[in-house]
Formats: structure tokens, sequence, C-alpha cells
């Protein structure tokens, strides 16, 4: 039997730090990866909501979601890599955006395709 828990604010144990549901539900990040694609292979260091990352590419990936977006044009991407100097990173708009598999890259400053030592991306929306 499933049950319903209904709250209006969320507070630590020690009730020092507390936050409204509303905020938890519409303003938190729903899928966040940061990887290591440089060693060869790629390597995530942390993530949520995320299944895999699939390596199509010298700087090209695809960031697969355990739990799909409503749409695949219902979120927005913030992201930022380095590799000991600036580095570019984006969403790979000429790729197939699905709700649950979004595409992604890493570019060094001169616009062309690299894998880098450090990427992460960040995605905001509305889960289905």
């Amino acid at each position: 039997m499933a049950s319903i828990l209904r709250v209006n604010t969320l507070t630590d144990a020690s009730s020092n730090n507390s936050i409204a549901t509303s905020f938890v539900a519409g303003g938190s990040a729903k899928s966040h990866i940061t990887f290591d694609s440089e060693t060869g292979s790629v390597s995530t260091r942390v993530s949520l909501n995320a299944s895999s990352l699939t390596d199509n590419a010298e700087g090209n990936f695809t960031h697969n979601l355990s739990s799909g977006f409503q749409s695949n044009t219902k979120f927005v991407l913030s992201s930022s890599g380095t590799d000991g100097y600036n580095f570019l990173t984006n969403l790979y708009t000429s790729g197939t955006i699905t709700s649950s598999a979004i595409p992604i890259q890493t570019r060094a400053l001169d616009g062309s395709l690299n894998d880098t030592t450090y990427a992460m991306f960040v995605f905001h929306g509305d889960l289905a």
C-alpha cells in the first residue's frame, strides 16, 4: 500500500536549516554529471539521475538519464569544463535530443572537439 506524505517545509534534525518543499521540487537540479574523458575512456566522477554517459567520439557524448524530462525541449543546461586552461562545453544541437538522452560536447578554445579532464553539466527542468 502506497502512502503520501504532505509537508510544506523540510527541516534538518537540528532544526537549523529549513526549506520549502516547493523550492525543492521546482528549483533543484534534476540531473548533473561530472566526468573525465581524457584518460582514453569516460570516467564519471559524480552524478545525479544519470544512467550512463556514452562516449560517441572525441569531445562528443550522450548523457543518458535514469528519469527523463517531460519533453526534449523543457530543460535548461548549464556547463563548465577545464583542462588546465579555459574550455568550452555545450549542448550538441545537431544531435538527437530526447527527453532521456541529451547530446553534449566539450571543446578546446579554438572550437575543436576535444576530450577534457574535468567537465560538468547540470540540467534543470520538469521530470516526466
